[in-house]
């Protein structure tokens, strides 16, 4: 993976937004995520916490970044903390950041190494009324795995248990959502890279390949432009596109099935998310063709309706609306039950839009009114177990002030 980080004026600009949203005398502390062990002595290949990434720029482990901007001394207001190289480190992995790449990255001036960070900080804590502290807050998922902020925020909570503690993630979440012009620029390299490998893996797909070819082949593109894969891709045919999350990818594509490819680049930090459905054989029978237009119905009908000041809860009432109406002439709920709920989601069991920026599933939930220059997904579906029939079509829209642009129009649905 290639990381080519944003100027330093674009890090500066964010520490400044965090700041102006804390109380007085109040320190922040943000940490990198961890190295995450896959064997006894390997490790999954590092990803830098998405909020230390957005605020400093650095990606590489064992980083902290501390801002106090009441403190008097104004050595102290904004400190960054990363890894010493020392011989061990330089002969097996490489040599690290140095302060004067880290300061030239982040624009931050008082650079210290990360195993001085007790020493150096603890003292900073006593003199601070206000401790905000980071976490990985998803509400629809419980915390499986403590990351090093969770570590970290416990035991200061140990050792300072008078302090007043915060969350941090709600003032990063509202100042996420909104994307700067630079962050606009690089979901947009993102995409293009993504659409780009689409129209290279659609030109290769036939009868007898495995699916794994497909994945293969789409990692293959990202990793010529020092990419990786925003989330794992989804590569399903057959009755396996009926999987919504479906990951084995191993199954051999059958000559009068469909097939279903949901994948995205991450680049930089920033990711798109992409899904196409074609006909393996080139040529869709009467029934495939039959949902497929239903779902870009959908899809043309959702994204129409995109604006500022909706939900992405008001928007799966509008897109489930629309389904039963599709489901309805494609004869699978009838004219009876096309209002109830329950009957649409046995054929569409998600929703129809997520927030996209440097997670796949950004910042951002179903009750969140939409404003100018954030970005969602459109991707409407429709699933028939009983027909091995499993479609989905998504595009990334950015929000404007008079609806949204398409990020993803020139790649043909």
């Amino acid at each position: 993976m290639i990381f080519t980080p944003q100027s330093v004026s674009f890090y500066k600009k964010t520490r400044i937004q965090v700041i102006e949203h804390l109380a007085p005398d109040s320190i922040a502390i943000f940490h990198s995520n961890d190295k995450m062990p896959s064997t006894g002595d390997q490790y999954y290949p590092f990803r830098q916490n998405k909020d230390l990434l957005r605020l400093c720029g650095i990606y590489q482990e064992d980083t902290a970044l501390v801002l106090f901007p009441d403190h008097p001394d104004q050595h102290k207001r904004e400190l960054l903390f990363i890894r010493r190289t020392d011989d061990h480190i330089r002969i097996w992995e490489g040599t690290c950041l140095d302060k004067a790449q880290a300061e030239s990255v982040s624009g931050v001036k008082n650079i210290y190494w990360f195993d001085q960070f007790e020493s150096i900080v603890y003292p900073l804590i006593v003199r601070a009324k206000n401790v905000y502290l980071n976490s990985n807050e998803k509400a629809a998922y419980p915390l499986i795995i403590e990351n090093r902020n969770e570590r970290y925020g416990k035991h200061l909570m140990s050792q300072f248990p008078f302090h007043q503690f915060h969350r941090l993630q709600p003032i990063l979440k509202n100042l996420s959502l909104v994307k700067t012009k630079e962050e606009i620029q690089a979901i947009k390299t993102a995409i293009k890279l993504t659409g780009d490998t689409w129209k290279i893996i659609d030109a290769l797909i036939k009868p007898g390949m495995h699916e794994y070819e497909i994945a293969a082949e789409i990692s293959y593109q990202f990793e010529k432009q020092g990419a990786i894969h925003a989330f794992e891709p989804i590569v399903a045919s057959g009755s396996s596109a009926c999987a919504l999350h479906y990951k084995s990818n191993h199954q051999i594509l059958a000559k009068d099935d469909l097939i279903l490819v949901d994948f995205g680049a991450e680049l930089n930090g920033y990711a798109a998310d992409m899904t196409r459905c074609k006909a393996i054989d080139g040529t869709m029978n009467k029934r495939q063709f039959e949902v497929y237009d239903q779902v870009l119905s959908v899809f043309l009908n959702v994204k129409q309706v995109v604006k500022a000041g909706l939900t992405i809860a008001e928007l799966n009432d509008i897109a489930e609306e629309k389904m039963g109406e599709s489901l309805l002439q494609l004869g699978l709920v009838p004219s009876s039950e096309i209002a109830e709920k329950q009957k649409i989601k046995k054929y569409f069991p998600h929703g129809v839009a997520h927030f996209l920026g440097m997670d796949v599933h950004d910042y951002g939930d179903r009750y969140t009114e939409l404003q100018p220059g954030m970005i969602i997904t459109c991707e409407p579906g429709i699933y028939i177990t009983e027909e091995s029939i499993g479609i989905r079509l998504e595009n990334d829209l950015l929000i404007t002030t008079e609806g949204c642009i398409d990020l993803m129009e020139e790649y043909e649905l």
